[in-house]
């Protein structure tokens, strides 16, 4: 943006590139490898389409790399407008199986509300998940893998949080506070871990 000052832009790229960027965060996975990280919107819309090779360097792929080395590392849809335009690319990335397992769908609700108001599209966030999740079921991504939108609501999520694991120690605390349990602790074992569970297939 030409209104922005020179020294306001040079703030911003340092902050883009020392606190947001891919890169600055693989530093930080190069150290601790096992560290559960998600990075929000899939690197921004700068990253998708033909011309995110004008923004060096190019995070898109930087992240879908990241995805298939760290095992703990995910990257998430939240604030992300699924433009028709992208979708195959979109498609492209989750041909990669170590990458569609590493996609959450992200919800960002507040921004939503707050920029599809601006935009004059309304406030409904129930429109905006319908949209996101009409794009997760898009004929070229089922192709692919037709329990793609299970992996990025339900699988991927459970995965990152670590959910089977966090969940005990929390009602363990929730227990000494109230002296009840979590009602969700008796849905713990029944929670799938795999697609063939998601399906029934134990």
């Amino acid at each position: 943006n030409d209104d922005i000052p020179p020294s306001m832009k040079n703030a911003k790229d340092y902050y883009y590139e020392n606190f947001i960027s891919p890169y600055a965060w693989e530093q930080v996975l190069q150290r601790f490898p096992q560290l559960h990280l998600c990075l929000a919107h899939f690197g921004g819309e700068e990253s998708w389409g033909r011309d995110r090779f004008k923004f060096k360097p190019d995070w898109f792929s930087k992240l879908c790399e990241m995805m298939r080395l760290y095992p703990n590392f995910y990257v998430d849809t939240s604030y992300f407008m699924f433009d028709d335009l992208f979708i195959g690319q979109f498609a492209e990335a989750v041909q990669d199986e170590k990458v569609r397992n590493k996609i959450l769908f992200g919800t960002d609700w507040y921004m939503i509300n707050f920029e599809w108001s601006r935009l004059g599209h309304g406030s409904s966030y129930r429109n905006f998940f319908r949209k996101t999740y009409n794009k997760f079921i898009d004929t070229e991504l089922l192709k692919i893998d037709n329990y793609f939108p299970a992996r990025a609501l339900v699988l991927n999520p459970l995965r990152f949080l670590n959910f089977k694991e966090i969940l005990p120690k929390l009602n363990t605390v929730y227990k000494c506070l109230t002296g009840k349990e979590i009602s969700l602790m008796e849905w713990v074992p029944e929670l799938p871990e795999t697609i063939e569970q998601f399906k029934g297939d134990k």
